[in-house]
Parts: structure tokens; C-alpha cells; sequence
């Protein structure tokens, strides 16, 4: 907060100019005109000189309260005076009377003054929003002032409806969804696709969509009785998206009229192209009457499940049934008029032009819809209701262009439902946790409230965004390919690029030819993982970070290192805070198998979950900002080695890792009393801050996968490395997948882009000599063989050598034919 602020309450005159600016174009004719006669524009002085109506009788009491305001000040601090009340104090050398009338001025002041504070105590009690508890500046007094519109008019309109002198009657001719003459409720959007925005505009001016009916118009809300309802509906609709545009520049100024662009990016961020049209059907059928988080939550639950050959149902049946009916017919799913409209808005590929938004219930509730009973409207929007909605909304962009309302003229019909939308909802959150989630300073609560109001699918990416954890320098205890550790950092790199995990979309690499017209919009650009994209995973491009791992032999390694970012779900009712166990198995046998392939002691990978009302917290996030789909900044070596020291004792019992949102300190054991990781987290905390000071640090839990590949369990509970031609790294593989479903290993075994890196791996390491003959044998039994065909053998009970016997493999040579060489 400035130093400067100060608390801003509007005064008589102020209040009689907002009265007689309301629905003025800025720096129009009456506008200018008001602001000259007035010497306000509603909130404030405005204009240089005397305003003309200080030399009216009704300028004394103007100037009176003024005058006892400023001289109040002036008495705590003399330059106020003249800094904030210059103008005042000349118009009062002009008025009869002269200096007489200071005496009578400062009596005027303080009764005006006592009726503005009871004016306010009454606002305060009526909207349920508490008085301010600071100094707020002009724009945060503006935002206060009438944050609270929104309950207020619902309760007024409620009166109303309850207020019908037959409410029987009321409730048949005025229900929206009542039975009448049929009407295409997609009239209007097919004429815009068909004739374009002018014949919709032209209709809409020429009140085609006014049909008259006894009480009102058909799909009105029930208090549009008449013209006079209509106009005064629209005024209404047109001040509170003025007030929407105004709260959130104040709260979220970069994201003002952003939410349908932010989830279009969020979109192209996490799908490759083939992907697109499916998974914004899944958005919009799981979008139905839930929040954005339950949004993304639902449909990556409905895709993972489906990917992972284990379909479960997400949310409800009959969406589950939707989507995979279409998948049956291999056509495009039949969305609702909601649904069909608001997944659209989510495709990077789409225009944002248009006149239309979604009409969901909060848009309805904006139009001034109830129910029978005046409650406001919370079920999905009515045939009738949709041409009603669309030509009004129609109007509302051209009016809102023609007056350059909230100072843009490039409205269209998705910011003007989101602007109001994420203005309503920041009002609803705000009133269910003023006293809990956002208690405190008032404004402060109306920010917090409407930032998160203004949050879309994309926002809750990084929930679900696992960090899985690679480096290709082989492991010091396998003894492969010993020249790696005495490679230049750039060897190390040209080493690692050859049969590297993470390449573009061959989608993406066309469009970037040219060759696909229409393709590109940014969809699924950057490199994406081969494993994860071989199960058809949605994910974020790989990106490079440092890793700190205690090997076999009790050493710390700290190497570069990538991360891929699948996208997983948790199980329906949160799971505790983990991810669903089937994607967790996934995750592990994945990283087993790439940790084998790249001579690894073991793969790895995390995800960090700082949900508001998880129990049992038992790790520590150093969150750097990782936004939408975008990485948080990433850790480096020098500072996973001082989070690592901060542990001191403890650093044998945690794990410290590079993630997706900065770096993870979580405990080894997930069972753990989170009572005691607590306790030892809350210790090291300031020495953590000290090693990464931009981060901020977030208790949480922390799902971690270890998954050994050429290591394996001892007695005592530690690892030591596999034995050389056993095969035992090979069968931990192979068990793993023989306990998932069998698309798990099919699509990886059938993905040619997952065999090439294994030939390339073979290629480079054979150039380099050194190589362990038993990891490129097995690196060739996963490039050639039909290797899911021994799983399934596997999976019915055959043991891995016999399963491996009837490709023609042996274990104990693992896993090469006896004959077969490259």
C-alpha cells in the first residue's frame, strides 16, 4: 500500500454526480458537461476552477461538508488542506456569508459525516461485508463500496417475486422452462455461424427474441414484466459488468478479461494435436455444475483411466457414457447447449470473436434469473432461456463498444459473460469465507476471493503435473561405460542427446514444415516425453533441472538431470492427498523401465500436493511459482546440496529433489509419523529459505516413487546392485508391467519411437566401448522381441524364464538369443 492512501468516502456531491454520469460515454458530452457543472465525476474532484454549482444556493451545503472534512484534516496536518481542499476552501470566499460560515460549515460536516458512517454501518449489515479496518486508496474504496451488489439485488429481486399477488400463477407463466411455443434455442448462434454478427445484431435491436407472453417475455427472468423491467434489467447488467471490470484490475490486472484465453493456452500446453478435440469434449462435459479444479480433476481422471486400460467412472455416469459412446462410434461426442458451447472457448485453434458466451447458471444469475421462489438461479439454463440470454448478450457487447465500457472497445461475447462471472463468483466465495478463508481486512479478502474466482482448468495444472526425475549418466555403482566420467560437460550433453527420452510432436514438427495448414496454435509445442506420450498421456514439455542422489555406495551425485511432466489424477474423494494408485504403479514400472534402459540404479519421480485442507502433512514445498503449465525456476546443484546440509542428521530419512514447482523435501517412509517430518521440516525450514531465498516455503504431502532397476533389496533393508547376467533387473521390469493392465506394455512395446531410443542408446554406448554386455543385451530384447507376449504369460502365472524361453530369451544371458547380434 502507498504511503500516500488514504480513505475515500464519497461525498453529496459525488454521489450526485455518479447519479447523473450513470450510463455516460467517458469524455462525452455529458460527461464533460456534469463533471464542469458538478466538479466531480462521482468519485473525487474533477476539472480545474469552480464548478458551477458552488454558485448556487445548493452549493453551501456541498461546500459544508467538504469544508469540515478538509478543515478536520487540516487541524491533524495543515498541508492537507490546501493539497485536498483547495477548491472547497475558494468557493467558500464566494458564497454569502464568507468566513461566517465556517462555524456553520463544520456543524453541516460533522452531521453529514454522521449520516455517511450510518449510511455505511447500514450497507455494511445489509450486503454481510464487515467495515474496513484501514485506509483504503480511491480505487479500493470504488471496490468496497459496492462489492456486496450482489446479494443485495438478489435479495431485493427475491422480495419481488415473493411479492406477486398470485404466485401459483406467477410461478406457471413466468417459469422459463415452462411449455410454450417452440423455439430453436441455438437460433441465434446458427444465424451468427450462417449470416454472421450483423443479421444477429440486427435482430436482436429489431426484439425478434421479445416474445410477449401474460406476464413478461418468453425465457425472461421473472421480474422482466415489461419494458420497463427490460430496460432496467439491462442498465443493471451494464453497471455490474463495469463493476466486474473495475474489482478485478484491482485484485488480478494481468488476467482482467483473460480466463477463456488463459484455459485456451493451459490447452495447447498440455496436449499434442491428435489429443485436442477429445480432451476439450472431456472439459466440456466434466464442466457441468462443478468448479474449474473438479473440471480438470474429472476429465484427467476419465483420460488416465481410459489410457491406462482400466476405465473408471470420473464423476458421473452419464458424461462417462457420452464420451465414450462417441470413442465407440469414433465420431464427435454430442455436448449440451452449455457444455457445447463453453468447450469451444477452450480451443487454442478457435476464434475468441463472437457475440456469445456460456450461458451457465452464473450467467443466468447475472441476467437476474430465479427461481419460482425468488431464490437465485443455480440449474442449467432453459431452451427458452438461451435465445433470451444470446440476443441480450449481443446488445450488451454492442452497447458496452459504442460506450467504451471500462475503457476498452473490444468487447465480445465470451468477455462479457467472464467478466461478470468471475465478478459474481469472488462475490459468493467471498460471503462463505469472510469469516474463515478470507477473514481479515475486508479488501484484502474481496482480492483474495476474486483471484481465485478468476482461476481456470489451466490454473490447477501444476496439482497434477508429476515431476518425473532422469539423468542419463550412467550409475557410478553399474560399471558402464566408464568413460562417461571423465567427459566435458558438453560430452555429457552430446552423450545424453543421443537416445534422448524427449522429442517433438511429429504433428508439430509438420506444421512447423508448413506442410499442415491450420495445425500449430502453439498446440503441444516443445518436447515432449516418448514414454508417457506411447500411453497417450496428456503432459508438459520435458525440461532440464539438477538432481542430488545418495547412490549404492553412500556417495552424493549431483548431475544434470530432466524432467518429464506427465499429467496424473487422484482417486474420487482425494485419496488422502496422493495420486490413484493405478497411475502411481504406472508412473513407477515406467521409470523402472527407463532407469534400466539408461544404466541407472534407479528411477524416480515426485509430485507435491499444498491443498488447503490436507491432513497429515509430511513434506516441505520450496515453491519458486511454477503458473499454469510453465515451471516454477529450478534448483541447482549448489542449492540441493544446502537443503541437503539443513538436514543435517536427517537427511538419510528424506529425500530432496528437483519438481516441477521448485524442490520437494519429503520423507522416504510415506508412513512416517507426519507429526515427526513435521517437526524436523519446521527445524530445517530457515536453513532451507537460506539456500533458495526467492522460494516460499509450503507444508504438504508429497507422493515420491523409487523404483530400482539395477538395484535390488537386501535383507537388512537397504539396496546393493543387481548381479551381472542374472536377469534380475529385467524380471523386476517385466513383474512390474505384469501387474498392471496389458495396454500398459503394448503400447510402449508397439511405440516406435520407444524402440528407436533403445537402438540408439545400444549404438552410441557400442561406439564408446565399455558398455556392460548383459544391459545391451537387454536393451535389444526390449528393442526386437514381442516382449508384451511374455508378460501376458506372466500375468497368467508362468514364471519370467519360461515366459522368456518361448520368445527364444534367456534370463541368465539377459536377455539376448543365443545367436543374435546386431
Amino acid at each position: 500500500m502507498a504511503s500516500n492512501a488514504y480513505a475515500y468516502k464519497p461525498t453529496i456531491r459525488d454521489d450526485l454526480a455518479a447519479l447523473l454520469l450513470r450510463g455516460a460515454k467517458r469524455g462525452g458530452t455529458r460527461d464533460n458537461l456534469v463533471r464542469g457543472i458538478m466538479g466531480s465525476g462521482g468519485a473525487g474532484p474533477a476539472g480545474a476552477g469552480l464548478p458551477l454549482i458552488d454558485f448556487t444556493p445548493l452549493g453551501i451545503p456541498l461546500a459544508a461538508q467538504e469544508a469540515g472534512r478538509m478543515l478536520g484534516a487540516g487541524a491533524k496536518n495543515k498541508s492537507a488542506l490546501g493539497a485536498a481542499g483547495g477548491l472547497t476552501a475558494a468557493a467558500l470566499t464566494v458564497l454569502p456569508g464568507g468566513k461566517a460560515v465556517t462555524k456553520a460549515a463544520k456543524a453541516a460536516a460533522k452531521a453529514a459525516e454522521k449520516k455517511a458512517a450510518s449510511f455505511a454501518v447500514k450497507k455494511a449489515a445489509k450486503s454481510g461485508i464487515p467495515l474496513p479496518g484501514r485506509v483504503y486508496t480511491p480505487e479500493e474504496q470504488a471496490v468496497y463500496d459496492v462489492f456486496g451488489s450482489k446479494h443485495v439485488a438478489e435479495a431485493k429481486r427475491q422480495k419481488q417475486v415473493e411479492a406477486a399477488s398470485d404466485l401459483a400463477v406467477s410461478r406457471k407463466l413466468l417459469d422459463p422452462n415452462a411449455s410454450r411455443a417452440k423455439t430453436d434455442p441455438l437460433v441465434y448462434r446458427k444465424m451468427q455461424e450462417e449470416q454472421g454478427q450483423k443479421a444477429v445484431l440486427d435482430a436482436a435491436k429489431a426484439g425478434e427474441h421479445l416474445r410477449r407472453t401474460e406476464a413478461g417475455y418468453t425465457g425472461a427472468p421473472r421480474t422482466v414484466t415489461g419494458p420497463q423491467g427490460l430496460g432496467a434489467m439491462r442498465s443493471g447488467m451494464d453497471r455490474s459488468t463495469a463493476e466486474a471490470a473495475q474489482a478485478i484490475a484491482l485484485a488480478d490486472p494481468e488476467n482482467l478479461g483473460r480466463w477463456y484465453q488463459n484455459a485456451r493456452a493451459g490447452q495447447a500446453a498440455i496436449n499434442e494435436p491428435y489429443m485436442l478435440d477429445r480432451a476439450l469434449e472431456q472439459h466440456g462435459v466434466y464442466s457441468a455444475g462443478v468448479s474449474p479444479e473438479s473440471e480438470i480433476g474429472f476429465a484427467l481422471k476419465h483420460h488416465n483411466s481410459r489410457m491406462l486400460g482400466q476405465p473408471g467412472m470420473a464423476f458421473r455416469k452419464a458424461p462417462a457414457e457420452t464420451l465414450d459412446l462417441a470413442v465407440r462410434r469414433g465420431e464427435p461426442a454430442v455436448l449440451g447447449k452449455k457444455t457445447g458451447e463453453y468447450a469451444p472457448k477452450q480451443d487454442p485453434r478457435a476464434s475468441a470473436l463472437g457475440l456469445f458466451g456460456t450461458n451457465d447458471f452464473r450467467r443466468a444469475q447475472d441476467f437476474g434469473y430465479t427461481t419460482p421462489t425468488g431464490a437465485p438461479w443455480k440449474a442449467a439454463v432453459g431452451d427458452t432461456m438461451h435465445p433470451f440470454m444470446d440476443a441480450e448478450t449481443a446488445l450488451a457487447v454492442d452497447r458496452a463498444n459504442a460506450r467504451d465500457l471500462g475503457g476498452r472497445a473490444d468487447w465480445t461475447g465470451e468477455l462479457m459473460q467472464e467478466v461478470p462471472w468471475v465478478y459474481g463468483k469472488g462475490q459468493d466465495l467471498y460471503r462463505r469465507g469472510m469469516t474463515a478463508r478470507f477473514k481479515g481486512e475486508p479488501i484484502e479478502g474481496m482480492k483474495g476471493a476474486l483471484l481465485e474466482a478468476n482461476k481456470t482448468p489451466a490454473d490447477y495444472i501444476p496439482k497434477h503435473m508429476m515431476s518425473a526425475t532422469y539423468e542419463y549418466a550412467p550409475g557410478a555403482s553399474v560399471g558402464h561405460v566408464p568413460a562417461y566420467s571423465a567427459m566435458s560437460p558438453s560430452e555429457r550433453a552430446a552423450y545424453g542427446a543421443q537416445g534422448r527420452w524427449d522429442i517433438e510432436s511429429p504433428e508439430v514438427a509438420l506444421a512447423n514444415t508448413g506442410r499442415v495448414p491450420g495445425m500449430g496454435f502453439g498446440v503441444g509445442a516443445g518436447n515432449r516425453d516418448v514414454l508417457y506420450g506411447a500411453l497417450g498421456m496428456r503432459q508438459g514439455p520435458t525440461i532440464p533441472s539438477s538432481g542430488a542422489y545418495k547412490n549404492a555406495e553412500g556417495n552424493w551425485e549431483f548431475n544434470d538431470l530432466n524432467i518429464a511432466r506427465p499429467l496424473v489424477d487422484y482417486p474420487t474423494g482425494g485419496g488422502g492427498g496422493y495420486i490413484d494408485p493405478l497411475t502411481e504403479r504406472t508412473v513407477s514400472a515406467v521409470e523402472r523401465f527407463r532407469a534400466l534402459a539408461d544404466a541407472q540404479e534407479a528411477g524416480a519421480a515426485n509430485l507435491p500436493n499444498t491443498g488447503a485442507s490436507l491432513s497429515g502433512k509430511n513434506a516441505v514445498l520450496l515453491d519458486t511459482g511454477a503458473a499454469r503449465a510453465n515451471a516454477g525456476a529450478q534448483p541447482t546443484s549448489e542449492q540441493l546440496k544446502g537443503i541437503i546440509d539443513a538436514l543435517g542428521e536427517d537427511a538419510s530419512r528424506f529425500g530432496v529433489t528437483a519438481t516441477n514447482r521448485g524442490t520437494l523435501v519429503f520423507p522416504f517412509d510415506r508412513n512416517m509419523d507426519p507429526k515427526l517430518a513435521a517437526k524436523v521440516l519446521k527445524k530445517a525450514s530457515p536453513r532451507f529459505k537460506a539456500a533458495m531465498p526467492d522460494a516460499k516455503l509450503a507444508k504438504g504431502k508429497a507422493t515420491s516413487i523409487y523404483s530400482p532397476a539395477l538395484l535390488k533389496e537386501t535383507a537388512s533393508g537397504g539396496f546393493a546392485p543387481t548381479t551381472p547376467f542374472s536377469g534380475e533387473a529385467t524380471s523386476a521390469v517385466l513383474s512390474d508391467f505384469a501387474a498392471l493392465p496389458r495396454e500398459v506394455p503394448l503400447k510402449l512395446s508397439e511405440s516406435p519411437d520407444v524402440r528407436s531410443r533403445f537402438a540408439a542408446k545400444i549404438k552410441r554406448d557400442e561406439a564408446l566401448g565399455g558398455a556392460r554386455e548383459d544391459i545391451q543385451n537387454t536393451r535389444r530384447f526390449f528393442r526386437d522381441a514381442d516382449w508384451p507376449k511374455a508378460v501376458e504369460l506372466m500375468r497368467k502365472g508362468v514364471p519370467v524364464a519360461t515366459a522368456l524361453a518361448t520368445l527364444g530369451y534367456s534370463l541368465s544371458a539377459m536377455a539376448a538369443p543365443s545367436k543374435k547380434r546386431d
